[in-house]
């Protein structure tokens, strides 16, 4: 009976920290991604700016979703939390990116946003 306790125990504290975990992603860095297309772009492209953005978030996500399991199941990749080591790599090289390549738009109006396209 005392196994059954702590696995529901581990289950309640996984939940738990799974669910912190989002909440802090969501307050700060989630949606960057939404508000740079809905802003950044000019007004003629904002639509297929947000279209294609739409399109590849769902399908990155499905890909993510989909492949992870296998790279950790011990049966194919068994890379288990080695996987982290892979995500950390990936978004610290997408955030070199994005801080190089992202435009500055604090304090502009946006005739100036919009004038260098």
């Amino acid at each position: 009976m005392g196994y059954c306790r702590r696995g529901i125990l581990l289950v309640f504290l996984l939940k738990l920290k799974t669910e912190i975990r989002i909440f802090f992603e969501q307050a700060t860095i989630g949606p960057v991604g939404v508000a740079l297309g809905a802003e950044v772009g000019s007004l003629p492209l904002r639509t297929g700016v947000q279209g294609l953005m739409g399109v590849t978030q769902t399908t990155m996500g499905w890909v993510i979703s989909f492949v992870v399991p296998y790279i950790i199941n011990p049966d194919a990749g068994n890379l288990g939390a080695k996987i982290s080591y892979m995500f950390f790599g990936m978004s610290l090289i997408i955030s070199i990116i994005l801080f190089l390549y992202t435009p500055e738009t604090k304090g502009l109006s946006y005739e100036e946003v919009v004038a260098p396209l």
